[in-house]
């Protein structure tokens, strides 16, 4: 028989890994904006050019 906090256990452990799914996000974002910020007006290497440089295409 399920026991109503197994269910609200395994609620709690989604929340948990959304959350920090979510807080992985914003970090990202955030390392992404102070990459930007450092890079000042310098021109921007395009995306596809650098995953043609690392293999990844």
């Amino acid at each position: 028989m399920n026991h109503p906090l197994d269910k609200q256990l395994t609620q709690a452990k989604s929340l948990m890994r959304r959350m920090r799914q979510t807080v992985e996000d914003v970090e990202d974002a955030r390392t992404i904006e102070r990459a930007k910020s450092a890079h000042g007006s310098r021109p921007r290497i395009p995306w596809s050019q650098v995953k043609k440089e690392a293999g990844l295409d």
